[in-house]
Formats: structure tokens, sequence, C-alpha cells
């Protein structure tokens, strides 16, 4: 992002000199009080450096450099005066933490060098803010990591206990069944079935706790999902946002499997699918934003591809998406989601790659070994 210098004085002619002299070189913008400087400052966020003259009607420059310090803290502050005693630097400087002294007329060589090392200065702060931002939404993501961690080592023992009891319950099912003849075989039906899906909902429990466990070790890739069944389930759990912003188009042929563990590609999915709907204009009609999940199978790779009609990434961004902690969200974005997600794609053997949405959008297509 360019910044732009305002600058402020009561002298029209000065701000047309002013203006000439940079435009061609940074943004400029003009104000001719120090109260149409304020306004201009609370209208935009890509002003870096205010210039400010001194003695002006009405509010004088110091006073001006002193609301801004409070309003704007991280704009570079510097003051031009033909009066260029002591006190009003001094002033200048303790009350509107003024960065830099000019005396005027400034000299075009001097004053330019000036504006660019305030305009360097304010752009290296401005990136040191965001990267500190980054670091604690990272520490925040790791400490919570760490709890989980240890939540689900505390849940290991529970679940080793429960697993124990229904391979008793199990076998006391079927000795019950056994003892009881035909009717009894009914009944004894009913509680293998229930024992089994407490056993399935008990392995699920297991698949999650070692989808979150923090470990360096890659396991090999061993299991399969239904990619229907993961589609299905991604829906489901964001339908309320879904419903709020957009129309989607699924076309998810049943008995497609991938060679990936559903946990693993539920969490991949389910990133693409958050990232598309945040993509949608809130501002358009449910109607016209569209959100479409395809699965097709390419020999033996398996293709799903989510795509939005959104805006689209922009090209300058298109090379970093999946680079760890780059993100074009202004707050609450970590820019960890497409990184982790490629990377468990590629730990299955697999691709995930971005296009261009036909029409405009961005479609995100996953490729991976398919189930024979």
């Amino acid at each position: 992002m360019s910044y732009r210098v305002l600058y402020v004085d009561d002298d029209r002619a000065n701000l047309i000199v002013f203006e000439a002299m940079f435009r061609s070189e940074v943004g400029v913008l003009t104000a001719a009080s120090g109260a149409e400087a304020l306004a201009v400052l609370a209208a935009r966020d890509d002003i870096g450096v205010l210039l400010t003259d001194e003695r002006m009607p009405g509010m004088t420059g110091t006073q001006l450099a002193e609301h801004v310090a409070a309003a704007h803290p991280d704009v570079i502050r510097m003051l031009v005066t033909a009066y260029s005693d002591l006190d009003t630097a001094l002033d200048a400087i303790n009350r509107g933490h003024v960065h830099q002294f000019l005396r005027k007329p400034w000299d075009a060589t001097e004053l330019r060098a000036h504006v660019r090392d305030a305009l360097a200065l304010y752009t290296t702060r401005r990136q040191l803010g965001e990267l500190q931002r980054r670091l604690r939404e990272v520490e925040r993501v790791y400490g919570l990591g760490v709890v989980v961690a240890s939540v689900v080592h505390e849940l290991r023992n529970p679940m080793g206990v429960i697993a124990g009891y229904l391979d008793v319950a199990r076998g006391a099912a079927e000795e019950l069944a056994a003892a009881a003849g035909a009717r009894g075989a009914d009944h004894g039906g009913e509680l293998g079935r229930a024992i089994d899906g407490a056993w399935q909902a008990l392995v699920r429990m297991d698949e999650i706790a070692r989808g979150v466990e923090l470990s360096t070790r890659r396991r090999p890739v061993d299991d399969h999902a239904d990619v229907g069944d993961v589609v299905a389930l991604t829906l489901r759990l964001v339908s309320r946002e879904l419903a709020r912003r957009a129309t989607v188009h699924v076309d998810v042929p049943p008995g497609h499997g991938a060679r990936i563990g559903p946990t693993q590609l539920g969490q991949v999915t389910l990133n693409l699918v958050t990232n598309a709907l945040q993509a949608l204009p809130e501002a358009r009609a449910t109607g016209d934003n569209h959100l479409r999940i395809t699965v097709a199978r390419d020999g033996a790779t398996l293709v799903l591809e989510i795509a939005d009609n959104g805006p689209g990434v922009p090209d300058d961004h298109k090379a970093r998406v999946f680079d760890p902690f780059f993100t074009t969200k202004a707050a609450g974005g970590t820019g960890l989601g497409l990184a982790i997600s490629k990377q468990i794609v590629e730990d299955a053997g697999g691709r995930l790659r971005l296009r261009d949405t036909d029409g405009g959008g961005a479609t995100f297509r996953i490729e991976l070994p398919a189930v024979e």
C-alpha cells in the first residue's frame, strides 16, 4: 500500500507549490487549516506523514500536531515555520511529539529527503505493527493448541476405559442373546447395534483427538474418505452462514473416495468453504452470491473444486496465498489456514491449487489419489 503526505498551510500558494513539487513522487493531500486537516485524517487511512505550517489562524501547527498525536499516533508529524525560535520548537516537540522541525522557506532538496525518510519510517512502523499483531495471533493459536493437546491427553484414559467396557458389553450381549434364544436374538441385535454405534462414535473421537494432537511426526496416510460425506458434513457446519451469504450448488456424485483421512479432508474443505464465504460481498444479495462444489474423477486422481463468484484473488497475491502468515484480512486472520491446508493435501500425496473462476471469483482445486 502506498501512503500519502498531508500538507497543511493557510497560504494557498504554498499548497500549490508543494503539490506540484511532490505529486509525481508521492501521493499528496492538502488542507488550508487545522480543522480541515483533521477532517481529512478522519476520512482516510492512507496518510503516513503530516507536514504542517506553524502559524495558522484558528489552530496552530503545534496544536494540530497535538490533536493528531492523540487521534492518529502512528502518523509522522513534521512542522514547518518561518519563526524558528527555540520555544516554538520545544513546544511542538513536547506537545505534538513532532518528528522533524523545519524552517521556512524550505530547501526543495532537503524537504524531499525529509519527506522520503518520514514515509519510510511510517511504512516500517506499520509493517512492524502488523508483524507484532500476527505474532500475537500465532502465540494465541499456539497456546490454544497446547491447551487442546493437554485436554486430549487427559481424555485418552477415559476413552480407553470406555473402549474396554464396550468390549465387555458386546460379549455380554452375545451371551445373553445366545441364552435367550430367538426372542433374545432380536433384543441382542438391537443392543449390538447400539454398542456398534457407541464404538463408532468412540473411534471418531479418537480420530479427532489424533487430528489435534501436537506432533512433529508425519504419519503415512493409510485411510480413505468418502468425499460426499465430508462435503455434506462441511455444509452442515456452515449452514447458518451459508443461508445468510450465498446460494450453494453441489455436484458430488456418490461413491467417490480419496486416500486421505476424513478428518484431514474435512479440515481442508471447511477452511476453503469458509474462505469462499468470507470472500463474497455482504452487500450483494444472497441470490447473487454463488458457491459451487464439484467432485470428478480424472484417471487415478480425485478432483474436488470449491469455487466462488466473489472479487477473486489479485494477481499480485496469487503467488503468496499459500505462504504462512500471508493474509489480506484487516484483522482476525493469521494467514495459516491455506498454508496448513496445502500441507495436509501434500502429505496425502495430492496438490492444492488456485485458479480464477470463469466469470469472476476464485476456485481452489484439491487433487488427491482416488480410491480404486
